[in-house]
Formats: structure tokens, C-alpha cells, sequence
């Protein structure tokens, strides 16, 4: 006998879960569209995010490998919205020749920025990453750190240039 009970909760689960009638994800629409849409014409999908616990900036314990970095003081002397903000994200690796080219880019548009690179960005032995002499060279307008920045330093202080 328990095992039939046992089939037919399983059952019933499976079928509620084959035949729910929609999903909320704590997700932007504007940074899934392509997925999201692609799941709507199978079922209705909500994204309702993002959905912040309260005072989550400000009570986050860093889970990163990497050194934090606070560049809240410099980006506070610049102008509201102008500064870029660079970065190749957690998982992604380049070479040593892409850096270079992003480096030149940055050098030669002049614009303020914040480039955060994770010291293991070149999937390779190199130890300096950046070419020779750009943080002198990036000093007025640049501010190129190894590692992660702290999230409450960009509260809406950033351009829309991601």
C-alpha cells in the first residue's frame, strides 16, 4: 500500500508542476528580453525583480576571491553620470592583446572611467596585465582597479555605458 501512495504523490507533483500556469523570477525583463520572451511563448513569465532584501547594499559580506576596491572618493569629484564603467564580469578570460586594444580605446576617448579587472582576466601566467605606463597615463581621468568594487560606490553615480 505505501508504495501506491507514493506513485500517486509523485504523480500529482509532476503534474502540477508540467501544468502550472505561469512563473515569477526574480529577474530584469531589459537584461533578459531574449530569454524571457522565448519562455512567454510556451507560458506566461513575470519578471519582478529585482527584489532586494532592505539595507542589502549596505549589509552584503563579500563572497569574492578578489580584493575590494574603493573608488568613492574619486568618482564623487566627478560629475553626475559621466563616468564609464568597464568590465569584463566574473567568468569571462581575454587575451593580453584584447586588454591592450580596451586600454588604448579608454586612453584615446578621454572619457572618466572605472575599469575593474579580476587578476585572472588573461588566461595566462601574465602578472601585469594592463600595458606599460597606462595608469600614469590614465591618473586624471582613469581609475583601473584588480579585483571587485564595492556596489555602494556606484549608487547612480555611473553613465549608462555598460
Amino acid at each position: 500500500m505505501p508504495s501506491d501512495l507514493t506513485k500517486h504523490s509523485i504523480s500529482t507533483t509532476v503534474h502540477k508542476i508540467i501544468y502550472k500556469c505561469f512563473d515569477f523570477c526574480n529577474t530584469i525583463q531589459e537584461f533578459e528580453e531574449n530569454t524571457i520572451s522565448a519562455v512567454q511563448q510556451y507560458q506566461p513569465f513575470y519578471s519582478i525583480g529585482p527584489i532586494f532584501a532592505p539595507g542589502f547594499t549596505k549589509s552584503c559580506i563579500s563572497t569574492s576571491l578578489w580584493s575590494e576596491s574603493d573608488c568613492t572618493q574619486w568618482l564623487n569629484t566627478k560629475p553626475h553620470g559621466s563616468v564609464l564603467y568597464v568590465s569584463f564580469g566574473s567568468y569571462a578570460h581575454t587575451t593580453k592583446h584584447e586588454i591592450d586594444e580596451v586600454a588604448n580605446g579608454l586612453l584615446l576617448s578621454g572619457v572618466d572611467f572605472i575599469w575593474v579587472l579580476r587578476p585572472d582576466i588573461v588566461s595566462s601566467d601574465e602578472t601585469d596585465i594592463l600595458p606599460i605606463g597606462f595608469e600614469d597615463r590614465s591618473r586624471v581621468e582613469g581609475w583601473s582597479c584588480h579585483g571587485v568594487v564595492r556596489l555602494k560606490s556606484f549608487h547612480i553615480r555611473l553613465s549608462e555605458g555598460f
